[in-house]
């Protein structure tokens, strides 16, 4: 009798979890080394003033360029008109 449960055993939980801890050991390495991607570098950071309830907020954004209230970034502009001031990196 205890063969059998062995073998029962073996064949519907040992196997099938093995399986899967090392499916995921393999898609994590492998995701993790296939989905990075390079960062750019942006020469400048834009400080941004708005106001929200009262309350002034200072954002920054990194950019290619900056001209007039435009900000460029990887090809597409942006009109921003509460540029507060531009830091070259």
């Amino acid at each position: 009798m205890s063969d059998d449960w062995t073998t029962f055993n073996v064949k519907y939980f040992a196997i099938p979890i093995t399986a899967l801890v090392f499916g995921i050991v393999i898609g994590f390495g492998l995701d993790s080394s296939t989905n990075k991607q390079p960062t750019k570098e942006y020469p400048l950071q834009v400080h941004i003033v708005y106001e929200t309830a009262g309350y002034y907020h200072t954002p920054t954004i990194e950019c290619d360029s900056v001209k007039g209230d435009t900000i460029y970034k990887d090809g597409i502009s942006v009109v921003n008109k509460n540029i507060k001031n531009v830091i070259f990196k």
